[in-house]
């Protein structure tokens, strides 16, 4: 089975997330983590799994000889992207804006910059799956 480069690193990252997590976590020793920690360490961990299993996954089909993906399915991947990353843009540029103009100067409570970070990547990846999800439905791009 021959991997090309883009295999091969994906499956370098997820291992190396892997590891990254398991020295981070024998380190704390498990204390003191709060739950916005095990929240984004559930996930990162959920990523990496899932990053190995889809390393495994087109190993396999690159080792059958067959295309892993047609023009079709790349092209709605890219369009999926370039409309998910614009939508993301408008949506950071929403949050300060609120943030800005509501919250700052305010006595309110606020995500600190983490959080926030947190939350802006995770509406950018629930944005593009959603829109590939509505771009791939057959009909051709929006």
């Amino acid at each position: 089975m021959k991997l090309d480069s883009e295999m091969r690193l994906r499956l370098v990252v997820g291992l190396l997330v892997v590891v990254v997590i398991g020295v981070f976590l024998a380190g704390l020793g498990f204390q003191e983590l709060g739950t916005w920690t095990l929240v984004v360490l559930l996930l990162i961990v959920i990523l990496a799994a899932v990053a190995i299993l889809v390393y495994l996954r087109n190993a396999r089909e690159a080792a059958s000889g067959f295309p892993l993906e047609d023009e079709r399915t790349g092209a709605l991947k890219m369009r999926a992207g370039y409309l998910a990353f614009w939508a993301s843009m408008y949506f950071c540029l929403g949050m300060g804006w609120i943030y800005g103009i509501f919250i700052e100067g305010t006595a309110m409570d606020f995500l600190t910059v983490a959080e926030m970070m947190f939350v802006i990547v995770a509406v950018m990846g629930v944005l593009y799956m959603l829109v590939w999800a509505a771009v791939s439905r057959g009909k051709g791009t929006p």
